[in-house]
């Protein structure tokens, strides 16, 4: 069972424009009706032409008859009001000639109510937009940057070049996890919720998974399948190992700022571009003060049975636990407190609980009538190091002719010391046919370069990296790899990691590594032969 979770309702302003579209009303003589007036200047002075509106809202007008307790009834259910109503709406179009907005607002009376908008000015060489955004700077991959945020870019034209900046807020927390195969096709609890949606990056034995395709995410519950409607269910076997990254959304979870920007030039009629890239995660001197849990209460209505009952935020901190909570350093001596119509529970007699993945049995039944409340602190923390991180890059792409290329990257990490500062390099030649892939990929990355908190998995490692893919036919592919590189870490194939219980260390940041240097030699050849012939 998952808690209910009670949000405000969306603002006058919505329901007026959603029931104004759905619902007309009875109109006035023409000669008094101001919204013809204002209709009219809108057209005079060219505003809002050519905007886009679509939506719906449904209104449920009930009547509920019940046996048993009305307050445990209406404190587990969103939907025990006499008229319910959900609504969505949808708004796009200019403003005022290059001026434009686009906003997707919902509610429905359960979960977070959705919204999210984009106001910007589009011209010929120059656009600028604020609010919620998807900030893309790729080109090169130490420098490089995909993360959901609120605030403002700046595209401009220079030359035949593109120029981008933006000054913007982090929306959530990055977290890695790892997990072994246990024969099934899941679930797998990721431990922080609710997960930022389509910020996961999701591998098995470092092969990147596709989402609807090969695996399912519930957002709000942190639960991995690896099962997708339409297609047979995917098994992880014990010696597989599935790692995860992702951001997280929680109390005061935005870490800092962000602000950089990117610049591409082409030269020698496009044969040759270059790049360049700065940014920077300023996270201040009180990041090491941020709230290190949040406190939650969830009601929950008996099931006639154990259970389980999960809670909405995970993981539940142990008893004893130093935090910071409401901004002060504090021993909370009693982490979870459980309630069945009001009689406190106690743990291990009465129930017993997994608080790695926020779930409650108990040892005997629940009765239907009765009321649950689980009161619980929840871990926030994260490895968050204060103060400001800048990273620097440029990199080549060179066009020898259509088939073959030659790329050249180059980052630089600069923080507060030198275990934070240091270089990484990266050379590949690519020769491309229409049925022949060869690459060729020289890198150096120091231990002491410093990644930025983003998703994604990222490496230290220096050597060599050949890959060749060939088509034989038209439902036959060859696929090989050689690498021979010295690490900082190991693959992850197999399993030695945490598992069971609560452990901070399943959340750690893949830049942090206690080892000082290149120490792990790995040597890895694979070979795949793929077989695509219709009907199989």
């Amino acid at each position: 069972m998952t808690a209910m979770r009670h949000y405000p309702p969306k603002s006058t302003l919505i329901t007026l424009l959603v029931v104004g579209l759905t619902v007309p009303a009875a109109s006035p003589p023409a000669n008094a009706n101001p919204l013809k007036g204002i209709q009219r200047l809108f057209k005079d002075w060219g505003l809002f032409q050519g905007v886009q509106v679509s939506g719906q809202q449904s209104l449920t007008l009930q009547q509920s008859m019940l046996q048993g307790s009305r307050y445990a009834y209406e404190g587990q259910r969103w939907d025990t009001a006499p008229l319910i109503r959900t609504s969505s709406l949808s708004l796009e179009g200019p403003i005022w000639k290059e001026f434009a907005f686009k906003a997707d607002l919902s509610s429905t009376g359960y979960g977070p109510s959705y919204g999210r908008w984009v106001v910007g000015y589009v011209g010929h060489d120059t656009a600028v937009y604020y609010g919620d955004l998807n900030i893309d700077l790729s080109g090169n991959q130490y420098v490089s940057f995909s993360k959901p945020v609120t605030g403002w870019q700046l595209d401009q034209r220079v030359g035949k070049g593109l120029a981008r900046v933006f000054y913007s807020e982090e929306r959530g927390l990055t977290r890695y996890q790892t997990f072994p195969g246990n024969n099934t096709s899941g679930p797998f609890f990721l431990t922080y919720t609710p997960v930022i949606e389509g910020t996961e990056v999701v591998k098995i034995n470092e092969q990147v998974q596709v989402f609807g395709e090969d695996y399912r995410l519930d957002y709000d519950t942190g639960q991995l399948w690896f099962e997708v409607e339409g297609r047979p269910p995917k098994i992880i076997p014990d010696t597989a190992t599935v790692a995860v990254s992702y951001q997280s959304s929680g109390f005061q979870s935005s870490a800092g700022t962000l602000y950089g920007g990117r610049a591409e030039i082409p030269l020698m009629g496009d044969r040759l571009r270059i790049g360049a890239t700065m940014i920077t995660q300023d996270r201040g001197s009180e990041a090491s003060r941020r709230d290190t849990v949040g406190y939650q209460e969830d009601i929950f209505q008996g099931s006639g049975s154990t259970g389980p009952f999960d809670v909405n935020y995970r993981p539940i901190i142990p008893n004893g636990s130093q935090v910071i909570y409401q901004g002060e350093t504090r021993i909370i001596n009693q982490a979870l407190t459980v309630l069945v119509d009001n009689v406190e529970q106690s743990e291990g007699v009465d129930f017993d609980s997994y608080r790695q993945i926020g779930r409650i049995i108990f040892r005997r039944s629940v009765p239907a009538t009765a009321l649950v409340v689980v009161r619980y602190y929840y871990d926030l923390s994260t490895d968050l190091v204060p103060g400001k991180q800048t990273l620097t890059g440029v990199d080549v792409l060179y066009h020898f002719s259509p088939k073959l290329n030659l790329q050249a990257e180059w980052g630089r990490s600069e923080g507060g010391d030198a275990t934070n500062t240091g270089d990484a390099y990266r050379a590949n030649l690519t020769y491309n046919t229409r049925n022949l892939r060869l690459v060729t990929e020289y890198r150096d990355t120091a231990p002491t370069f410093t990644y930025l908190d983003a998703v994604g998995f990222y490496r230290h490692d220096k050597g060599l990296d050949l890959m060749a893919n060939w088509k034989v036919s038209e439902h036959i592919d060859l696929a090989a790899r050689h690498s021979d590189l010295t690490s900082s870490e190991g693959w992850t194939f197999g399993y030695g990691g945490y598992s069971g219980g609560y452990s901070s260390l399943s959340s750690g940041t893949a830049q942090d590594s206690d080892v000082s240097g290149l120490e792990i030699s790995s040597l890895r050849d694979d070979l795949e032969l793929r077989f695509d012939f219709p009907g199989w």
